[in-house]
């Protein structure tokens, strides 16, 4: 991760508005569950995205124990005091890791997450954006039309007029502007 990254970031905070740290958190979790998946359940990672230069760290976090019984989550108070005299039993030793093996599947899942994320973050943006403007009158514009529902485009929204709220006699057509009363905000788990 570099520089480049970093642009990514802004590019897709600019075009679609998201948060790049709501980004770069969502990206911090997906790597994380990537790697519990590619080397077990049982460590326990931290990841750490520099949100100036795009470096990415990934930490091992080992409790500190007396006698250690999982070497994947525990490590001794005699280790961890080699590299800090600081630590007690109970702290959690932090130690950094090279993902070596960090596969094609595990970078696969990774990646589905990570736009699992974003597009979670859109919905909820423009989710709260027509919050905001329910009970309000907003000119649409008519997409289709199937079953009686005449389906109409409210700038990144998509409102559903059943029959039941149509004006009895009107005809109603393709790309036809149409002023709409937005009555109810139903959220969704489907893409935008």
């Amino acid at each position: 991760m570099n520089q480049e990254f970093i642009r990514a970031l802004d590019i897709i905070q600019e075009e679609k508005s998201i948060d790049k740290e709501e980004l770069i958190q969502a990206i911090e979790a997906a790597i994380a569950t990537a790697y519990k998946k590619n080397y077990g359940n049982s460590h326990n990672v931290e990841i750490n995205i520099d949100r100036v230069d795009g470096d990415i760290q990934v930490f091992a976090l080992k409790e500190i124990v007396e006698v250690p019984e999982n070497d994947h989550s525990q490590i001794s108070l005699e280790k961890a005091r080699e590299v800090d005299s600081n630590y007690d039993i109970g702290d959690f030793f932090r130690m950094e890791v090279r993902p070596r093996d960090f596969g094609r599947i595990a970078a696969q899942n990774a990646k589905q997450l990570i736009i699992q994320r974003i597009k979670e973050a859109e919905r909820n943006i423009i989710y709260d954006d027509y919050l905001k403007r329910q009970d309000e009158i907003i000119t649409g514009i008519i997409k289709r039309i199937e079953k009686g529902v005449v389906y109409v485009e409210v700038g990144k929204l998509e409102a559903a007029m059943l029959p039941s709220e149509q004006t009895a006699g009107e005809n109603y057509s393709l790309n036809q502007r149409l002023k709409v009363y937005l009555l109810m905000v139903k959220k969704t788990t489907k893409g935008p």
